[in-house]
């Protein structure tokens, strides 16, 4: 959809907003300007928004789904897109883009439901009409076949690859290194012939230029182009996005906006009676697995302790009796002995808590190292939990791999002292 007439350009960024108020057709701006917050825009009621949102808010995921009838494509999502996300995926608006037919993957835009409400409320509450929302990224123009565009002419650096594709490349302009982009390229199912890249000024001027060696070595040419005006004011100068590009679909089309602001009190009252409902079946729930977790728990703990301790004839409380134990084997410990075998666990533990999910399934220790096997959520995380543990003294993973969708690491500390 092409918007026509008087028309507000906005730039949701994460400390501000930029701001231009634009006329379709020409080609300079009636004012423009910069604001902390949306609702600060001096935008009159019944004012037209093209609302442009950072790209880290609107990430592009990809899945193989081969369906061609949109309906069930758009049921399927959720559940394909399930193990990308960090919250249930009902959490989250989910835009299916135009994908190239000799693709088997199908380009999804994800955005948080509470995030991009607040900004649809706003804009109803200022008697702003919303005609399009697209991520930044998107906002570039197309570039040709077999030719990259990336805007480098402020952070975070923005990419457009042909089609209805881009990207969000955190991290700072670096000499002689391309950065987060090559990890972009590794991944690409195509290596683009080109790469035109924008700058502002000089000095970003003679920072790509030193990519053309690493970009040469994948035979990529390199085009840049110096434009002294801001990103904003250029992107605003940009012709208007294609309507695919528009994130306003299904509860947040134009057609369903003037049906939220009617009914928004009867809707609220409807969404807290549920919620009082639901909360209190989840606390019923809650207390009973509560419940049994601490029934678990004792048992736990009373089998440990018969392990540990086989001669034990008279059983009350383990957990007391397990840190009496503990008191006297470390009262009787030599000084100046072997390594504190207790200590040192003691310090492991917060390591490992760090992140709640982590679970260790076998504790050896042979008087001077401890080998701990641990299943955690993903590699990341075992590459941080390794981080963390080696403040405590040396260490080193002697084999991570992928079980049942968790990873399991054996993970060696050396001595210490």
């Amino acid at each position: 959809m092409s918007i026509r007439g008087e028309y507000w350009w906005v730039y949701l960024q994460a400390s501000r907003l930029d701001w231009v108020h634009c006329v379709a057709g020409e080609g300079l701006p009636v004012q423009q300007g910069s604001c902390i917050q949306l609702s600060d825009l001096p935008a009159p009621a019944g004012s037209t928004l093209l609302i442009c949102v950072p790209g880290d808010r609107a990430r592009i995921h990809k899945v193989r789904l081969p369906l061609k009838n949109r309906k069930r494509l758009l049921a399927a999502l959720p559940f394909a897109l399930e193990d990308q996300l960090l919250h249930e995926p009902n959490s989250y608006h989910l835009v299916p883009l135009p994908a190239d037919r000799s693709s088997q993957q199908v380009p999804v835009v994800v955005m948080e439901h509470v995030w991009l409400s607040a900004i649809v409320e706003t804009c109803l509450h200022s008697g702003w009409q919303v005609a399009m929302l697209v991520p930044d990224y998107l906002a570039l123009p197309e570039p040709e076949p077999d030719t990259w565009f990336l805007d480098a002419s402020s952070t975070p650096l923005l990419l457009r690859t042909p089609g209805l594709q881009g990207a969000v490349l955190t991290g700072v302009l670096m000499q002689d290194s391309i950065g987060t982009l090559s990890l972009v390229l590794e991944q690409a199912e195509t290596l683009p012939q080109k790469l035109r890249v924008r700058v502002c000024d000089r000095q970003q001027y003679q920072i790509i230029s030193s990519w053309s060696e690493p970009l040469a070595a994948r035979d990529i040419q390199l085009d840049i182009h110096l434009e002294e005006r801001s990103r904003t004011e250029w992107m605003a100068g940009l012709p208007q996005p294609a309507a695919a590009a528009n994130l306003l679909t299904g509860t947040y089309s134009s057609n369903n906006h003037m049906g939220l602001s009617t009914e928004k009190y009867r809707m609220t009252m409807i969404l807290l009676t549920a919620l009082i409902v639901i909360s209190g079946a989840h606390w019923l729930v809650q207390g009973s697995r509560l419940n049994t977790k601490y029934t678990q728990l004792q048992q736990s703990i009373t089998t440990t302790y018969l392990q540990l301790f086989p001669g034990t004839r008279n059983l009350v409380d383990p957990r007391f009796q397990m840190e009496q134990q503990i008191k006297s084997l470390r009262e009787r410990q030599q000084q100046g002995g072997a390594a504190d075998f207790l200590s040192r666990l003691n310090q492991l533990a917060g390591q490992i808590a760090a992140d709640p999910d982590n679970q260790v399934q076998k504790i050896d220790f042979d008087g001077n190292t401890i080998l701990l096997i641990v299943s955690v959520a993903n590699y990341e995380v075992l590459e941080r939990l390794q981080a963390r543990l080696a403040s405590t003294g040396p260490v080193r993973v002697e084999n991570a791999e992928l079980k049942n969708g968790r990873v399991t690491g054996r993970i060696r500390l050396g001595g210490q002292g």
